[in-house]
């Protein structure tokens, strides 16, 4: 009986001794879990540059990002996103959005995991050439609104829809519709309850509007000087070279809803569309020039708008779009100078502190102002 209780007795404590084991075992395992080797970047832009998005090359770990002319690249403060547990240049600890450095020449981050390995990635900074020149109208600009084929108004009656004159060249005026329009006594041009301006046609052919002597002249040197403007637009350099990054960086896709945009030449991939989903913002001085050559459509949805911030002015914004049309969707604002091989259409209540100067049609059901000079 005692041989029994002695081995009953061991057998218990056996039993506790490999329970106990378990226990510290699990609790061994649930204590050091294999730490995470993630390492990367995710994101980077800098606080004090507007618009100035890095392109991150996971494969070649190297980030390069493109700032406005005269930008201060020594005391730039990056903003960024990391899988890492921390972010070193050289032994200083980098807090996104606070910390600065020298871009002068390339910077080192140093991107620890939490199983502490780690990689290097370069930043490379790049100041963009000196500001683009605003491209000239001519006598273009001279139009809120001027088309080729046909400009059709759908808006009220009573409605001022345009403020600036409205032009249409070779087709008649017949082809402007919607308002209601009224002949000068001259013959030179109409006059219409929504436009806040004249309206020239090659019909009206009083020749008393000056140096040129008649409304069909006037309007074929207009048409010439539109296509020319449009061309000097979609030629001009990118700062830049290849296309331009959308907020995804993707060079196909081209939604910029939500970026600040500092001053440039924007262009985009091959038959690229451009679309603004959420406010876009053009930050820069009174003097700076933006000049987007979108190769496709340019839509901007309902209720959005372009904005404008730090002094930019819309006269020194130029859309210049190659593709089937710019559509301005309900309540939807637009600021800058719309050139357009196609269709321009600015929905209900649609806003354009512009001049729309499409070769083919405008169609508006909404407003347009044409920016101070």
């Amino acid at each position: 009986m005692n041989k029994f209780s002695s081995i009953t007795e061991s057998l218990v404590w056996l039993m506790a001794l490999l329970f106990a084991a378990v226990v510290m075992g699990c609790g061994s395992g649930s204590s050091n879990a294999p730490a995470t080797s993630s390492k990367a970047f995710t994101s980077y832009s800098f606080a004090s540059a507007p618009g100035a998005v890095g392109t991150i090359n996971e494969t070649a770990k190297t980030i390069s990002v493109t700032v406005a002319n005269a930008t201060p690249v020594t005391v730039l403060r990056a903003i960024f996103t990391t899988t890492g547990a921390s972010v070193k240049v050289g032994t200083l600890e980098q807090v996104s959005g606070t910390t600065q450095n020298d871009f002068t020449s390339p910077v080192a981050y140093i991107v620890t995991a939490a199983d502490a390995s780690a990689v290097t990635y370069t930043v490379t900074v790049h100041e963009a050439a000196a500001g683009a020149a605003a491209v000239n109208l001519l006598t273009a600009g001279d139009f809120a609104i001027l088309a080729n084929t046909a400009v059709t108004y759908n808006g009220p009656a009573a409605a001022s829809a345009v403020t600036g004159d409205v032009g249409i060249s070779p087709a008649a005026a017949s082809y402007i519709t919607g308002f209601t329009s009224h002949v000068d006594a001259t013959n030179d041009f109409a006059t219409a309850t929504e436009v806040a301006g004249k309206i020239y046609a090659p019909g009206y052919t009083g020749g008393q509007i000056g140096s040129l002597g008649t409304t069909p002249a006037k309007m074929t040197v207009a048409q010439n000087d539109m296509v020319t403007a449009y061309n000097d637009a979609r030629l001009r350099t990118a700062a830049v070279a290849g296309p331009f990054l959308d907020r995804d960086n993707t060079v196909n896709a081209g939604d910029i809803g939500g970026l600040i945009l500092a001053p440039g030449v924007y262009t985009w991939a091959t038959n690229s569309n451009v679309t603004i989903q959420t406010d876009v913002t053009l930050n820069g001085n009174a003097t700076d020039v933006w000049i987007f050559q979108i190769p496709g459509t340019l839509n901007i949805s309902n209720g959005k708008s372009v904005l404008l911030t730090g002094g930019a002015l819309p006269k020194n914004i130029f859309w210049q779009v190659g593709g089937t049309g710019v559509t301005l969707g309900t309540g939807a604002h637009i600021e800058g100078f719309v050139l357009s091989k196609t269709l321009i259409t600015l929905g209900v209540g649609a806003t354009a502190n512009s001049r729309l100067l499409a070769q083919t049609a405008v169609t508006l059901s909404g407003t347009v102002t044409q920016p101070a000079p």
